[in-house]
C-alpha cells in the first residue's frame, strides 16, 4: 500500500482565483507481487554441481512505476465527464510481470591432478565447463488501435489515440538464453594462465524484446509507407524548387549530361528557397549508392534509399535481443 504514484491534483490558485491541475507525486498506488520460489542444488561426485530454480510470480498494481498514470491514463479523455481519465482503482499487470521464470546452472571442473600421467589427463586437467540457461515469460504491453496515428508506437510506449483493450492485456513472446564458458588452465614460466572461450546465446535464440502495438509484430508496413511518403515529399519539394523534378516523380541530377554532375549543384535550393549545394551532392551520392548511377533519381531508387534508413531505425535488430556471440580470451594470474 501507499506506493509512489503521479497524480493530477486540483489545487486552488489564489493569484488567478481558480483551480488548476498540478502533477504531483503522491502515495496512492497499491498492489503486490506474490509467488513462490523453488530451488534444487545437486552435486555429483567431485566434478559436477548444478542448480535448478523456478519462480512463479504474479505482479499487479495500479501502476508499474510512479509515472504510469502520467504517461497513460491522464492522457485519455473520460467518456462520461469529458475530462482526464481518473487514476485506476483496480490492480492490473505491471510492465515487468513475468509469471514463469526457469533458471539452470551447471559447472563441470577437472582438477589439476586428474588422471595424472595419461594423455586424457593432460588434455582435461584444469578444464572447466560452465553453462547457464534462462527461460522467462514475456513482459506485458498495451495494444493500440489500428486507427491512423499509432503506427509508430512500440510496446512500452503510450498509445497516441485510444486504448481499445485494457492496459497490459497482451504479452511479448517468452525469453530464452543459453550461455557457455570453456576454460583451460596451465602454467608458463611461472605464470598461471587460464584460456577461455565464451558463447553468449549459444543456440542463437531469437528473442523478441518489443513489437509494434498496432500489429503485435516486429514489422509495420503502414508506418514504412508513411515514412517513404514523407521522404518522397521532401525530395519532390526540393527538386521542384531547383527545377529538377520530373513528371514521373524522378529527380534529374545529371544536369544535361555534365561529366561531373556536382558542378550543377550551385543552383540547388532548399524547400524554403535558400541555396543548398550540399543537399544536391548528397542526393547524387545517394542515387549512386541505391540506384544505377545514371544520376536520374527514380521513385524506385528513392524508395530504396528511404527504406535503407528506415531499416536502420526500425529493423529487426531494434526489436530482438542480442544474437549469438563468441569471445576468446586469456587471463594471467601472478
Amino acid at each position: 500500500l501507499s506506493n509512489a504514484a503521479g497524480r493530477l491534483v486540483s489545487r486552488h490558485d489564489p493569484l488567478r482565483n481558480f483551480d488548476q491541475n498540478l502533477r504531483l507525486i503522491t502515495n496512492a498506488d497499491f498492489g503486490n507481487t506474490r509467488g513462490v520460489d523453488i530451488r534444487l542444488d545437486r552435486r555429483f561426485g567431485n566434478f559436477f554441481n548444478g542448480t535448478l530454480a523456478y519462480t512463479y510470480q504474479n505482479s499487479k498494481s495500479t501502476g508499474s512505476d510512479p509515472d504510469t498514470y502520467f504517461n497513460f491514463g491522464s492522457r485519455v479523455l473520460n467518456a462520461v465527464s469529458g475530462g482526464n481519465q481518473p487514476p485506476p482503482q483496480a490492480i492490473l499487470q505491471t510492465d515487468f510481470n513475468r509469471p514463469h521464470n526457469l533458471a539452470l546452472a551447471g559447472a563441470l571442473n577437472f582438477p589439476n591432478d586428474w588422471k595424472k600421467g595419461t594423455a586424457l589427463g593432460s588434455v582435461f586437467q584444469n578444464v572447466g565447463l560452465f553453462a547457464t540457461f534462462r527461460y522467462t515469460s514475456g513482459t506485458p504491453y498495451t495494444p493500440c488501435a489500428q486507427d491512423a496515428g499509432d503506427e509508430n508506437v512500440v510496446s512500452g510506449d503510450n498509445c497516441n489515440r485510444s486504448f481499445p483493450e485494457p492496459l497490459n492485456s497482451s504479452r511479448l513472446p517468452s525469453f530464452k538464453n543459453l550461455d557457455l564458458r570453456l576454460t583451460k588452465g596451465f602454467t608458463l614460466r611461472g605464470l598461471d594462465i587460464t584460456g577461455y572461450l565464451e558463447a553468449r546465446n549459444a543456440l542463437n535464440f531469437k528473442n523478441i524484446i518489443q513489437v509494434f502495438t498496432t500489429t503485435n509484430d516486429v514489422t509495420n508496413e503502414r508506418e514504412r509507407a508513411q515514412n517513404f511518403a514523407a521522404d518522397s515529399a521532401d525530395f519532390a519539394t526540393e527538386a521542384a524548387r531547383s527545377g529538377a523534378y520530373g513528371s514521373d516523380g524522378s529527380i534529374d541530377l545529371s544536369f544535361n549530361g555534365a561529366t561531373d554532375p556536382r558542378t550543377g549543384c550551385g543552383a540547388w535550393l532548399r524547400q524554403d528557397g535558400t541555396p543548398a549545394a550540399p543537399n544536391c551532392v548528397a542526393l547524387i551520392r545517394t542515387e549512386e549508392r541505391y540506384g544505377n548511377g545514371d544520376h536520374i533519381f527514380s521513385l524506385d531508387e528513392q524508395r530504396a534509399a528511404s527504406n535503407a534508413l528506415y531499416d536502420e531505425v526500425r529493423g529487426i535488430h531494434n526489436f530482438s535481443g542480442t544474437p549469438r556471440r563468441f569471445r576468446l580470451g586469456v587471463e594471467l594470474n601472478f
